[in-house]
């Protein structure tokens, strides 16, 4: 193996280990030292790959949106003939998915549950690379459910109420198996959780529309 080939392994251990661990800690807890542990590297090759703890982070984030953006694409299986429903149904199943997948694809979520709770200086970053575009997308998917006459003020709040849903299942992880005790279990089933916010959601943006 050369030694280019060895820069890059290198590299690359690091960056899935910093995204694991700044997912699990977030950014202001993790440290260089745990991360070069579990990525079995020297310290040094933090500044050497990356420059810096900073610059680590936004690679990291960046590296597990694109994962995030892989496994589960917002517009998944579509074609130019789906109906408005179908847009929104798709968009919640991939974006629980997201949010609740326990490997790679689900490090991106739990880095901004982290980032929403203690912001690091990457937040203006992240929010117009990853959140926007994401928000953006919905809005145009519910721009045509609610109809051409709707004030953008209404897709806005839907828009809200959408992914307001969907993130409390991600947020309120923690307290499952203290709390939910048996009902902790339909939050397991993404599949039954999709359908419900589905209907949910076209019943509420129904009533908007009237």
């Amino acid at each position: 193996m050369t030694e280019d080939n060895n820069s890059c392994q290198t590299r690359h251990r690091l960056l899935e280990s910093a995204c694991r661990i700044f997912a699990e800690k977030g950014f202001h807890k993790a440290t260089i030292v745990e991360i070069c542990g579990e990525a079995e590297a020297n310290v040094a090759l933090v500044n050497y790959h990356f420059g810096s703890k900073r610059k680590l982070y936004d690679k990291a984030w960046r590296h597990a949106f694109t994962q995030a953006q892989a496994c589960f694409p917002l517009d998944s299986g579509l074609t130019e003939k789906a109906t408005g429903e179908e847009r929104l149904r798709v968009f919640i199943f991939s974006f629980l998915n997201r949010l609740l997948d326990k490997g790679s694809a689900g490090y991106f979520a739990r880095m901004m549950n982290r980032e929403m709770a203690e912001p690091t200086p990457s937040f203006p970053a992240i929010h117009e690379e990853a959140l926007v575009p994401t928000r953006r997308y919905l809005c145009g998917v519910l721009r045509g459910l609610l109809g051409a006459e709707v004030a953008e003020e209404e897709v806005f709040c839907c828009c809200y109420s959408v992914i307001s849903q969907c993130v409390f299942l991600l947020h309120h992880l923690p307290m499952r198996e203290k709390v939910l005790c048996k009902e902790s279990e339909m939050y397991e089933k993404i599949d039954t959780l999709g359908e419900y916010l589905t209907r949910f959601c076209l019943g509420g943006i129904q009533a908007v529309r009237k």
